[in-house]
């Protein structure tokens, strides 16, 4: 296999060199200058955060759950250390059965090691590495400072420590993070709160204790919104003893660790779908790296959990950051090449023509800084009114959450009240389902509204500026800035502090909000509420505190003072929101200075080049070339990127399955579907093979997709739209010798079920049909639910259907409606292929439907969408045509559209053979490499075990 950050690393550079290029061809032009603000400063952050990017884990667990030793493995260091009693292994974190962390403790590479404490105020604290475990500690070892105590006190926030690793320099940031059940709320806080920003969270779980009801709470809602999530069973080395039956020849079956992992497999299974676990002994993996036993090192099974790490990242992480350079550079080459041409224009045109324009333009360009400042103050109004609306939600959330609650604690065990680890949990899973669903419809509104009044913003401004330009002088113009997007998503990001490129950020806008706005409530109010009851309790003695004086707490005072916690938390959120409206405004603001400059530059330029006689027609010509010189590039690198894509899904895929040696059937029992509709993006992108060719149905409601792919598959697959049973969930229709069905189950395994029993299937799971087709073996035809068929969760299951796809048919009939432009407007900012079709055209005549082709082209590129192209077919004349055997109509597209759809899977196929090829050549060359060097033990070819195979 090919090693991930390998990988990544060739296809990062091979996109910051072109974007290098790209920053030195805007620099050099004269009629860019204006820009080079926005244009090469930002080409230049983007190389830099491509570079520098690092790649960050969150480490949790709770008390003595193997944290510190495992992160001292991971860091390679570990020292042998001699102390009473005999020899043992210790690390820069303290790893002694006593101490927990006690605070973020983030690791960061430097070659030069070093420790500073920040705390709330801004103070840094210089902190002496040889007294680091016992700073960062609790227990009897961690006195240096004041984290140890009920209260937050003077700790630190966070310890950032420069460490000199071969795992950190191979660009990993990685935080080990207080425990969850730690008694001091500011742990907890510090936990949840860091957990948006970061790229993959490792949850460890001890051996001894496989997955308590802690770990199936805290499991069940982190999976929800951050999607690299690994399991990490710890200490298997101290269950290595058989259990279980014996078999005939008098060995076991398992060992002890293994039974505990087979738990743990079935448990994920149930609570967090599609969560990978990987068993592991860091202190075999720490012992076999000082004593270089490489048998050591291979039972610790610590290898394979990197490589299958390094391959989540990857996947996820590494690709969402070259996608946004790749849209970064399309932005910047676009209004590069768009400038490029207008001064190419400008040449070839005649002085007084020019003159002519400089003072025409003039009236246009007045109505535009009017329309700016106007569409800036309506963006911060639109703000304003969001921050009111989500404010207003929340209020209603809290309402109905102080009746949950209450209800909540009157129905619930004193006993489990008591007990601080299960009031967590209670309290989380009350408060996780409230400000879940408030998150997901805040989130919704908010995206949508600020993309709509961005959107907006932009039109109205271009919309004044086309009024004012009489003479139409501007239109190229005018057409390049409103194609542009704002950056929404960067600016929410950058408003909740957070990064776009990381996190649940990298994913999407919605998801990013609904991240931070959960995660921070349960990290924040919760606990506060918690800690409170805890304490109520804890100050009581025997049974002088029950239920009874706990209600009545409550009542006077305990629950208006989490109420006021969560209020002004929901009032935070609003600020955010508002901020994020005010920051859009001025970007469309700052519109008004660009298209000055670039409408009368070209002209000046223009005049000066009269003026000194110089060839114009060559500077033109020039021009133009450097124009189609920045679209390469930023094609280039486009291309670069999605072939980064796949190839990081198939081997994100080749290692998800660790290889746990289990018994027999530990951990592959089918899990069905639930009986209840609901839908998990995560579990469903698990249940998908990589080296698929997926083309994403999407459509209206009776737009004809059934009708489609039943013909392009050449028999009735799919019952027709409208069928008294509605598909509500992604139907997969592929290849397979013969008719079958399978549904998806909450283990991200397919489960074959009757074919008769499929289509009422589809309205609670998503569904596969395999049927005997003559199409490629490796396309797949999704068939989606109508995002306007009023099923609740009909947008979200489309947008994760959309974001698997290796490209997209969206399909309109006779006008695209608003509501199809921004819904196909979301879906775009994926950067997938889109093509467009064009249904049941049989109702109009040849005038007709050349003018509905012509309309979409227009509206889609008005909402900066770029189709690949626009069929025109209609399903009933085709079949028609072939019951009658004649061919069907000229303009009946359907034929040409399945040829291309036919034509693209061939070519993926092709592609997957080369890199099979290419990839079993490597193999054989490392094979012949390892026979050589027989002598020596073999250097494996993973990065990570460059640094850490022993030699």
């Amino acid at each position: 296999m090919n090693d991930p950050l390998e990988t990544y690393r060739a296809a990062r550079d091979d996109v910051a060199a072109w974007l290098d290029e790209l920053r030195a061809l805007v620099e050099a032009e004269p009629a860019l200058r204006h820009d080079a603000g926005d244009g090469t400063q930002s080409l230049a952050r983007t190389v830099a955060r491509l570079r520098d990017g690092r790649f960050i884990l969150a480490v949790v667990g709770e008390f003595s759950s193997g944290k510190s030793f495992l992160l001292n493995a991971l860091l390679g260091k570990v020292e042998f250390e001699q102390r009473p009693g005999g020899r043992r292994i210790s690390g820069l974190l303290a790893t002694d059965i006593n101490p927990s962390t006690a605070t973020i403790t983030e690791l960061t590479y430097s070659a030069d090691e070093s420790a500073t404490a920040l705390y709330a105020g801004g103070r840094a604290e210089r902190v002496p590495i040889a007294n680091l475990a016992r700073f960062v500690a609790v227990g009897d070892e961690g006195k240096l400072h004041d984290a140890t105590g009920g209260e937050d006190g003077g700790a630190p926030l966070l310890v950032r420590v420069a460490v000199d690793s071969p795992f950190l320099r191979s660009g990993f940031v990685v935080a080990d993070t207080p425990g969850l059940a730690s008694i001091n709320p500011a742990h907890r806080r510090a936990t949840l709160s860091y957990l948006p920003g970061a790229d993959a969270v490792l949850y460890l779980i001890d051996t001894q204790q496989p997955f308590t009801e802690g770990d199936a709470s805290f499991l069940g809602i982190v999976r929800r919104y951050i999607e690299s999530v690994f399991i990490v069973q710890t200490k298997i080395d101290l269950w290595r003893m058989s259990e279980g039956p014996s078999t005939s020849s008098g060995q076991a079956t398992s060992e002890g660790w293994q039974l505990a992992a087979q738990r743990i497999v079935a448990q994920a299974a149930l609570h967090a779908p599609g969560t990978p676990v990987f068993p592991l002994s860091a202190r075999e993996y720490a012992e076999g790296l000082l004593t270089r036993d490489e048998t050591l090192i291979a039972q610790s099974r610590f290898r394979e959990f990197l490589e299958a790490l390094d391959a989540s990242l990857v996947a996820t992480t590494g690709r969402s950051r070259l996608r946004r350079a790749a849209a970064e550079a399309r932005r910047i080459a676009t209004r590069a090449a768009d400038a490029l041409t207008f001064d190419a224009g400008a040449l070839e045109t005649s002085s007084d023509t020019l003159r002519a324009r400089r003072e025409a333009v003039a009236p246009a360009l007045k109505a535009f800084d009017a329309a700016a400042a106007a569409a800036r103050d309506r963006l911060a109004a639109a703000g304003g009114d969001l921050g009111s609306v989500t404010r207003a939600r929340g209020e209603a959330m809290r309402a109905a959450l102080a009746r949950t609650l209450t209800r909540t604690f009157d129905t619930t065990d004193v006993a489990r009240l008591r007990d601080r680890a299960k009031l967590h949990i209670l309290v989380d899973d009350v408060l996780a389902t409230a400000i879940g669903r408030f998150a997901a419809d805040a989130a919704d509104l908010i995206a949508k509204r600020l993309r709509d009044e961005a959107k907006a913003a932009s039109a109205s401004v271009v919309g004044a500026a086309r009024d004012a330009d009489r003479d139409g002088v501007l239109p190229l113009l005018l057409d390049a800035v409103s194609a542009e997007r704002l950056p929404v998503t960067e600016d929410a990001a950058r408003a909740f502090g957070a990064d776009a490129s990381s996190g649940a950020w990298g994913s999407d806008l919605e998801t990013g909000l609904r991240s931070s706005v959960v995660l921070g409530a349960l990290g924040g109010p919760a606990v506060g509420l918690v800690d409170a009851i805890a304490r109520r309790f804890g100050a009581a003695t025997g049974d002088s505190y029950m239920k009874r004086e706990l209600l009545a707490d409550l009542s006077a005072g305990l629950y208006a003072a989490f109420d006021d916690e969560l209020a002004a938390y929901v009032d935070t959120i609003a600020a955010r929101v508002e901020t994020i409206a005010r920051d859009l405004g001025a970007r469309v603001a700052a519109l008004a200075p660009r298209v000055h400059a670039e409408a009368l530059g070209p002209l000046e330029r223009a005049l000066a080049a009269h003026a000194n006689g110089a060839d114009r027609s060559a500077a033109a010509s020039a021009a133009r070339d450097r124009a189609a010189e920045a679209r390469a590039l930023a094609t280039r690198i486009e291309t670069r990127t999605e072939a980064f894509a796949r190839e990081s899904r198939i081997e994100r895929a080749e290692r998800a399955d660790p290889g746990v040696p289990l018994d027999p059937q530990a951990g592959r029992e089918r899990v069905a579907p639930a009986e209840t509709a609901r839908f998990d993006p995560q579990t469903y992108e698990h249940g998908l093979r990589p080296e698929r060719w997926r083309v994403v149905v999407l459509g209206a409601f009776k737009r004809g997709k059934s009708s489609l792919i039943n013909a392009i598959a050449g028999s009735r697959v799919l019952p027709d739209e409208g069928a008294e049973v509605e598909m509500h969930f992604p139907v997969h229709v592929r290849y397979g010798p013969e008719h079958k069905a399978y549904a998806l189950g909450d283990d991200a395994g397919w489960n074959a079920i009757p074919l008769t029993e499929a289509l009422e299937a589809s309205t609670r799971t998503p569904l596969l049909i395999e049927t005997p087709w003559t199409l490629p073996r490796q396309l797949v035809l999704v068939h989606t639910p109508a995002f306007d068929s009023g099923f609740p969760l009909a947008v979200e299951i489309v947008r994760a259907a959309a974001s698997s796809a290796s490209e997209i048919l969206a399909l309109f009939s006779r006008q695209l409606s608003d509501r199809e432009l921004d819904l196909y407007g979301t879906i775009a900012q994926n950067g997938k292929a889109m093509t467009f079709v064009h249904t049941m055209a049989d109702h109009e005549d040849g005038a007709e439907r050349r003018n509905v082709v012509m309309l979409a082209d227009r509206y889609l590129r008005e909402r900066a969408i770029a189709p690949q192209r626009i069929f025109t077919t209609s399903t009933l004349e085709y079949r028609e045509a072939l019951e009658a055997g004649r061919a069907p109509a000229g303009w009946n597209e359907l034929r040409a559209l399945e040829s291309t759809l036919e034509a693209h899977a061939e070519e993926h196929m092709q592609r997957l053979a080369r890199s099979a090829r290419e990839r079993a050549e490597r193999e054989r060359l490392a094979t012949a490499g390892s026979a050589a060097a027989a002598a020596v033990p073999s250097e494996r070819r993973s990065f990570l075990r460059r640094f850490f195979g022993g030699r």
